[in-house]
């Protein structure tokens, strides 16, 4: 009896201790990712893209959502772009094909999105 006692306790010990460092853990990366995206509209947005790459696929839904968003600056918008570019989707190919139609879209934002769509065509071709 008094073994299953330990077990059970180390085994909630254990959940107590290591449910609030993953659940950190995860907050840590969704604010990295947020605080990275803020930074593609600063001079120092190659290195924000690169973090953004190396933190994987999990950046690719704050990404669209900062790309479709029209209140998010659109240099912000247009480097989102080019980040996306290294997550390539045909999923990310519709966006980027129906922000080009939309009127409202900003030039810059779609000067991106066609310099993106013809590198990633090219890369197709040669692969």
């Amino acid at each position: 009896m008094r073994v299953i006692l330990v077990v059970l306790s180390v085994i909630l010990l254990s959940a107590i201790i290591l449910i609030p460092i993953f659940g950190y853990n995860d907050i840590t990366r969704q604010e990295s990712i947020q605080k990275n995206i803020e930074k593609l509209g600063t001079r120092n947005w190659d290195q924000a893209m690169a973090e953004l790459v190396e933190i994987g696929n999990v950046t690719v839904k704050p990404l669209l959502n900062a790309l479709k968003d029209p209140n998010t600056n659109y240099w912000v918008r247009a480097r989102t772009v080019y980040v996306l570019s290294e997550f390539s989707s045909e999923e990310i190919e519709k966006i980027f094909l129906t922000l080009l139609q939309d009127t409202k879209t900003h030039i810059q934002i779609k000067f991106s999105i066609v310099e993106t769509l013809g590198r990633m065509k090219i890369k197709e071709c040669h692969v």
